[in-house]
């Protein structure tokens, strides 16, 4: 990450980067990264590795309501068939883990 910002100045100057492009991969460093890697290894301590591996599956529905809200994207019918098939795969595999779970 600190490479990354200490790079942007020259690299600006060199391909005609304006401030606003700075700013957003300032943002995306600072922001998206390493905020987005803490939060994931936060997760892996407290989560075991199939809740872990249930909210990865769940990032794209996830993402897509936030830009639903944020950036009043639409779905079309086949990104909301999409996101119908993650939920009811995670679903699933809740199912067989609590299947699992009293078989023992």
């Amino acid at each position: 990450m600190v490479i990354t910002i200490s790079v942007l100045p020259f690299f600006s100057t060199y391909c005609q980067v304006y401030v606003t492009g700075q700013v957003s991969w300032a943002w995306l460093a600072l922001i998206n990264t390493s905020l987005g890697y803490l939060l994931y290894n936060h997760a892996l301590r407290e989560l075991t590795a199939l809740e872990m591996n249930m909210v990865m599956n769940l990032t794209p529905v996830f993402t897509a309501f936030i830009s639903w809200i944020l950036l009043r994207e639409r779905l079309g019918l086949l990104q909301g068939l999409g996101l119908i098939v993650m939920i009811v795969g995670v679903i699933l595999v809740q199912r067989g883990r609590k299947k699992i779970n009293s078989d023992e």
